[in-house]
């Protein structure tokens, strides 16, 4: 046995990476980015849906203090629900999609 010899576990799909073409890898990569900048824009609709139900809600707020009518709690909690869930896409997941696009 020859020193430093090392086996190395490799994974199917390494192996088919190593198999395909660049253009064939381009191909994959290019369909990886798509799908995340896909799924970057349905939570970005997400958060404005978010955003113009909180607005609905606030607008709401301000008719009933103008009415000196008293916020229900469910209101409130209702908006805090949302602007803990409106949270901006992270930028993680931004990188990532830039980086595949390469």
């Amino acid at each position: 046995m020859l020193a430093g010899n090392t086996t190395r576990k490799v994974s199917k799909k390494t192996v088919m990476k190593q198999n395909l073409s660049s253009r064939e890898k381009q191909r994959v990569y290019q369909s990886q980015a798509t799908v995340i900048q896909s799924q970057a824009t349905v939570i970005q609709l997400q958060a404005t849906v978010n955003q113009s139900q909180a607005t609905v809600i606030q607008s709401q707020a301000t008719v009933k203090l103008k009415e000196n009518q008293p916020l229900r709690i469910k209101d409130h909690n209702q908006l805090l629900r949302i602007k803990e869930h409106n949270q901006p896409l992270r930028i993680k997941d931004h990188k990532t999609a830039v980086a595949r696009q390469g």
